[in-house]
């Protein structure tokens, strides 16, 4: 995948909420970090914001792309450089290693 030069434009994705897997699409500002988009995306489409012990809970972006795969996206990317128009993005909770529930 190229990378994004006009970090001002956005990318059109397709969005999966993972509980209800309802689709829609979003507008994500190439500039924004990894990070920062799914923040944006888990508050845009009513993701909870603390865990079953009502501690904050923090999602993980992974893509999946039109050609079949699929990827962890790092949180310090750029949306520009890591997704591509028409890909399915969809945050999932994010999972310590040795925490219960993991």
């Amino acid at each position: 995948m190229e990378a994004a030069e006009d970090v001002n434009g956005y990318v059109t994705a397709s969005v999966r909420h993972f509980m209800t897997k309802t689709t829609s699409e979003a507008d994500l500002p190439l500039g924004l970090s990894i990070e920062e988009a799914t923040g944006e995306i888990a508050r845009a489409i009513g993701l909870p914001e603390v865990d079953l012990e009502n501690r904050a809970q923090r999602y993980e972006l992974f893509v999946h792309r039109r050609n079949g795969g699929a990827d962890h996206l790092n949180p310090s990317a750029r949306v520009g450089d890591a997704i591509a128009p028409g890909d399915l993005v969809e945050p999932l909770p994010e999972v310590t290693p040795g925490h219960p529930g993991a």
